[in-house]
């Protein structure tokens, strides 16, 4: 039997990737932590790419755009935007936005 993953780091590391490269694998996930939150939450609420484009009245490059963009990037008035869409609270994305910047500063 296959062993299970619960991460892309532990899988990495559980295959014996070099730790050099797992570093800098686990650093590019972190900073991307906000974007893939969104993407989750879209799906989870069953939205393509298009159907979320529609609703903000955005092209579809900008949600891919958001959708990928470091944490340091982000505007906020776009994670706002996003984030009534998706019903999610503005304080919700105050926090999301703080945890991220004390996880950068570490």
């Amino acid at each position: 039997m296959k062993k299970g993953y619960k991460s892309t780091v532990g899988m990495l590391k559980g295959i014996g990737m070099p730790k050099k490269f797992v570093k800098k694998v686990d650093e590019a996930i972190k900073e991307r932590s906000i974007s893939q939150n969104l993407s989750a939450l879209r799906c989870a609420l069953g939205f393509t790419e298009a159907e979320m484009a529609k609703k903000l009245k955005w092209s579809l490059q900008k949600v891919r755009k958001v959708e990928a963009t470091k944490n340091r990037d982000h505007r906020l008035g776009d994670l706002y935007d996003y984030a009534n869409v998706v019903g999610l609270e503005k304080e919700r994305v105050d926090l999301m936005v703080t945890w991220t910047a004390k996880d950068s500063a570490q």
